[in-house]
C-alpha cells in the first residue's frame, strides 16, 4: 500500500524553508551526531539512502558522510530534491511497494520523519531488508507520543506517532537489533505540550495556521541553538527519556556478530 503524498502547501512551505528554519537545522544537528557515532566507512567508500528525502534537505548535509542515494514518491518534490543537490542521485519510489535501487546495498539507511507517514510500517520496515547488509545501520527519526497529535499530524498525512519503547518493540519484532533509542528535542518538550494540549484548544483549527512558516530571526536562532544544545549530549551517548521527537539506530538481527 501506498504512503500519502503530504498537502502541496507543506511540501512548498519545506522547500522553502528548510535550510534556514530552527526544526530542519537543528534536527540535521541532531542527525550529524548520532552519524558522528557511527562505524562507517570513510566518504569516499560509503555509501548512503535517504528515503522519503522530500524536497532535499538533508542532501547536502549527508554528502559530506558518503555517496548519497534518495527516494521520494512525490514527482515535484523529488524534481526539487534533484535539483537542490546534484551530486545526489535522486529517483521516485515509496515503501514497502516500490523501493528504488532494488539491487544495491548501503552503508546507512535513513528515514527522517517518514515512518509515521506510511500506513504499514511493519511492511515498510521489512522492505528496507533487501538494501541492508550485516553491516548496514538503519537511521530513523520519528514523532513521539499520541497525546501530542495535533491539526499539524492531520495536515502531514501522519498514520501514527510513536513511543521509545513502542518502536524498539516494533523493530525487534520485524528482525532488526537496535543500538540506539532516545527520545530528542527534549529541552522544548515542555512549551510543545503546552502549546498542542492547552493552547490549541482554544484556537480554531484552520490548515493555513498549521502550514510551517520562517519566525523572526531572533527567535529563529533563539530555538535553534537551544534544541541544538542536544546534539553534543546525544553524540557522546547521553539518551533523553522524554521528547518530541525519537531517534533510533538499528541493524538486521541476522547479522553475524
Amino acid at each position: 500500500m501506498k504512503e500519502q503524498t503530504m498537502d502541496r502547501s507543506v511540501y512548498a512551505a519545506h522547500a522553502a524553508l528548510e535550510s534556514d528554519h530552527w526544526w530542519f537545522a537543528a534536527r540535521r544537528k541532531i542527525v550529524t551526531a548520532i552519524m558522528d557515532r557511527l562505524d562507517l566507512p570513510p566518504r569516499d567508500k560509503a555509501e548512503i539512502y535517504e528515503i522519503g528525502c522530500g524536497t532535499g534537505g538533508n542532501l547536502e548535509m549527508l554528502t559530506e558522510y558518503g555517496r548519497v542515494f534518495a527516494s521520494e514518491m512525490d514527482e515535484e518534490a523529488c524534481a526539487i530534491a534533484g535539483g537542490k543537490c546534484e551530486v545526489a542521485t535522486v529517483e521516485r519510489g515509496y515503501l514497502p511497494d516500490a523501493p528504488r535501487y532494488a539491487d544495491k546495498t548501503f552503508d546507512l539507511i535513513l528515514m527522517l520523519d517518514v515512518l509515521e507517514h506510511i500506513p504499514d510500517d511493519r511492511a515498510a520496515l521489512n522492505a528496507l531488508k533487501q538494501h541492508m547488509r550485516g553491516d548496514t545501520k538503519l537511521l530513523l527519526t520519528v514523532p513521539a507520543y499520541k497525546f501530542l497529535w495535533s491539526n499539524h499530524d492531520v495536515l502531514n498525512h501522519h498514520h501514527r506517532r510513536y513511543t521509545r519503547n513502542g518502536l524498539v518493540d516494533l523493530l525487534q519484532a520485524e528482525g532488526y537489533k537496535v543500538s540506539v533509542a532516545s527520545y530528542f528535542n527534549t529541552i522544548l518538550f515542555p512549551l510543545a505540550a503546552f502549546e498542542r494540549l492547552v493552547i490549541s484548544r482554544f484556537r480554531p483549527k484552520r490548515e493555513k495556521e498549521e502550514v510551517l512558516s520562517m519566525p523572526p530571526g531572533w527567535l529563529n536562532r533563539l530555538v535553534y541553538s537551544v534544541f541544538g544544545l542536544e546534539a553534543p549530549l546525544l553524540r557522546n551517548g547521553f539518551g533523553f527519556p522524554f521528547g518530541i521527537s525519537i531517534v533510533i539506530v538499528a541493524e538486521r538481527a541476522d547479522a553475524p556478530g
